[in-house]
């Protein structure tokens, strides 16, 4: 969907996205089956609220478990909304067993060991991204995906991030250069020097 006069509500709670040169190469550093962006920096479209998924997960798997309102008991939904580190699926699944249609859905369509990385702001978790893959995540891959998490968020988010800001906020491209550089620690002088506005 072009992102042209967005209104976020008009925008699907869930987009399905193709081939991403940033998602490939990443999928190259870390190979992994599918791959989910939840959540805005935006009140209402925070992760949790399901308003708000970028993903390439098979259509009929995601259909399916919103359908089937599988949100509702899934122990790893349960345990990624009160998480401020990466969910593992399988260590969940250790402490509560997932209902019988949820393994059912996941069989069929090859999404397994759902991993999710929490992103926060201050002490606010906005978004996350989570990676699934036939097998288990090792450590050190763990350790780089939490490290690349928020920046792979940005980038897939960022578009309609930006356009909405735009649109709904009056902001010039300016102001936006501007607020860009303030949300990263640039000062004032130094702002106006990187953006020239």
């Amino acid at each position: 969907m072009p992102i042209d006069n967005i209104d976020l509500r008009s925008v699907p709670n869930h987009r399905f996205f193709g081939k991403n040169d940033i998602i490939e190469r990443l999928r190259r550093a870390v190979p992994f089956d599918y791959i989910f962006i939840s959540g805005l920096d935006v009140d209402h479209y925070r992760f949790g609220n399901g308003f708000s998924i970028d993903t390439d997960l098979p259509p009929g798997y995601v259909e399916a478990y919103h359908a089937d309102r599988l949100y509702a008991e899934d122990p790893f939904v349960a345990a990624a909304k009160a998480a401020k580190s990466v969910v593992v699926e399988h260590e969940v699944y250790a402490e509560h067993s997932p209902p019988q249609r949820l393994l059912y859905l996941q069989r069929t369509f090859g999404v397994h060991n759902r991993t999710l990385f929490p992103i926060a702001r201050e002490s606010v978790t906005y978004g996350a991204v989570g990676v699934t893959r036939a097998t288990p995540f090792d450590d050190e891959e763990l350790t780089f995906l939490s490290l690349v998490a928020e920046t792979i968020h940005t980038v897939v988010t960022k578009p309609l991030m930006e356009k909405f800001a735009a649109e709904h906020l009056r902001l010039s491209k300016g102001e936006m250069a501007c607020l860009s550089q303030a949300s990263l620690g640039v000062n004032r002088r130094r702002n106006g020097a990187l953006t020239h506005f």
